[in-house]
């Protein structure tokens, strides 16, 4: 039984723009020469022909079948749709004519010719539609025998979205890496060892090198332990409760046993890491290696302890030292001054017995032992005053500056009558400190004042006040005198005991009322100094703090 084959519907010839010059040697009658094309096309379709046709309809890969020419046998609606031609217009022409214009690969080359040999081949390439559009695809190239005659067939797949979003994958994996390499270089030249644990089983995803020395040193979550020693529970550990609750942790010191034995520690800060909704994805934690720290102020504390005993120890034998030394020159005042009586003593009874006496040598050696005597229990009174300032304030109120002056000028009533002087008191502050002290010092400063003036002017002591502006509530009080003043090269001597500065025919005293001066005044937690020139007065400076302490 003879079967006939035809031809469907979209192979029926139809008028084309394309060349149809270029059909030599593909005639729709015959192919090559031989088989009729129709007998070709039939035996493509086989049966059951609606199955078949159904299928090459409704597929979205475009199928093109060449002859051994390379001669367009089928162009189904999907190849239409891609390369932009009508099948009416590309039946029978060659498909290396119109087909991938551009450089193609091996494989695709032979097959528009007619040419593949091959088995199942898959080849990618870009070519651009009729309209311009560029298009990537993926070629399945096949070849069968039907019909007794070699037909190859394209199967040609669109996947510029594809290439697309494995370009831009490719674009996002080498971003990322690249963040990555960043991140690692930042991390490694971080003086901190940090590591990054996934949330979900606290998995550290990455570390930098830091971290991996703690590692190698013994140390481990398992072994940590608190500041003081006890061992930290797992719950403890600052990257846990970052992860578990969110927390955010900061400066824990925690204790590690190193491989060596030896205790180690680090300060550690850990934070959660959230993703857009809020949710922790992971945790990351930072840490410092403070051993040589912890080692260095435990031996400072030790080395406090040690000052503070020392200190202790020294204060103690001080206190000590300073009490014989009252004590020695308290026995020494009184011892010396019994002596000092006696020679007074016989000395009066000599002037009052002989008082006519005709010597008058003796008369003047009588005197001056007298003179001498006098002089010597000043000297005696002087130490003994100055070796009673103990080394803190014994009787320390609430005084009015003012009030102490004028105590102090009640003393030195009748040698202000004597010299005329004239006294100028301005308003000072109220301070606490030991009354009769700072009398003393006032005393003895604008005594100086009415000692040293010039012959022939009128002695004048000013008296004033300035708040000092260095915040620790301070006044300076100022005296102020007109006499003969010094060179100011002396400045360290005058306030040293028993040291003067002129001859004492001239200015009396021992050189004792400026250092008793300096040390009342140390004492209240003050200073004093003084501003000279020789012939322009002096003024004496002193400060003393609101509240004197100890």
């Amino acid at each position: 039984m003879k079967e006939e084959y035809l031809p469907p519907k979209q192979l029926k010839k139809t008028p084309t723009p394309l060349n149809t010059s270029r059909r030599s040697g593909v005639h729709r009658s015959g192919v090559g020469g031989n088989v009729p094309l129709e007998r070709i096309a039939g035996g493509l379709l086989q049966k059951p022909r609606t199955l078949y046709e159904s299928l090459i309809g409704v597929t979205t890969d475009a199928i093109v079948s060449l002859d051994s020419q390379g001669a367009v046998l089928l162009w189904n609606a999907a190849a239409e749709k891609m390369f932009g031609y009508g099948s009416e217009e590309v039946m029978g022409l060659r498909a290396a004519d119109f087909l991938f214009p551009e450089k193609r690969p091996e494989p695709l080359g032979d097959a528009l010719q007619g040419r593949f040999r091959g088995g199942n081949t898959f080849v990618q390439v870009q070519f651009k539609r009729r309209d311009g559009q560029p298009l990537s695809v993926e070629i399945s190239i096949s070849r069968a025998k039907l019909a007794g005659t070699w037909i190859t067939t394209l199967i040609v797949r669109n996947i510029t979205d594809r290439i697309k979003a494995e370009q831009q994958m490719r674009h996002s994996m080498e971003a990322l890496a690249l963040e990555r390499s960043l991140l690692n270089a930042v991390l490694e030249q971080m003086p901190a060892g940090v590591v990054i644990a996934e949330a979900q089983n606290g998995k550290p995803i990455l570390g930098n090198r830091k971290a991996g020395i703690f590692w190698m040193q013994g140390f481990r979550e398992e072994r940590a332990l608190h500041a003081e020693g006890g061992a930290l529970a797992p719950e403890e550990w600052p990257l846990t409760r970052s992860i578990r609750d969110g927390e955010v942790v900061l400066q824990q010191e925690i204790g590690f046993k190193r491989k060596d034995g030896k205790i180690g520690f680090m300060s550690a800060n850990s934070a959660p890491i959230f993703d857009e909704n809020r949710r922790i994805i992971a945790g990351v934690i930072t840490f410092h290696d403070i051993t040589s720290r912890k080692e260095m102020e435990a031996e400072l504390r030790r080395s406090r302890d040690n000052l503070e005993i020392r200190v202790a120890e020294r204060t103690s034998e001080l206190e000590r030292k300073n009490r014989e030394l009252q004590d020695f020159a308290f026995i020494a005042s009184h011892d010396l001054q019994e002596p000092l009586r006696k020679i007074q003593t016989f000395g009066d009874l000599l002037i009052t017995k002989f008082h006519n006496f005709p010597d008058e040598v003796a008369r003047d050696y009588v005197g001056r032992m007298r003179k001498a005597a006098e002089r010597m229990e000043l000297l005696v009174n002087s130490l003994l005053k100055y070796s009673q300032l103990s080394s803190k304030v014994q009787f320390c109120t609430r005084i009015d500056l003012c009030e102490a002056v004028r105590h102090a000028l009640g003393n030195l009533e009748i040698r202000i009558r004597e010299t005329c002087g004239r006294i100028e008191l301005e308003p000072l502050p109220t301070v606490e400190a030991d009354m009769s002290q700072i009398t003393q010092v006032f005393q003895n400063l604008i005594g100086n004042g009415l000692k040293f003036h010039k012959e022939d002017e009128q002695p004048r002591i000013r008296i004033y006040c300035r708040r000092v502006e260095n915040g620790l509530g301070e006044s300076a009080i100022f005296v102020e005198d007109n006499g003969i003043g010094f060179e100011e090269k002396y400045l360290d001597r005058i306030f040293m005991p028993f040291q003067r500065l002129h001859g004492r025919d001239k200015y009396g005293g021992l050189g004792m009322g400026l250092a008793i001066c300096k040390k009342i005044v140390e004492r209240h937690g003050g200073t004093i100094t003084a501003t000279s020139r020789a012939g322009e007065g002096s003024t004496f400076i002193f400060t003393l703090p609101e509240s004197s302490g100890e």
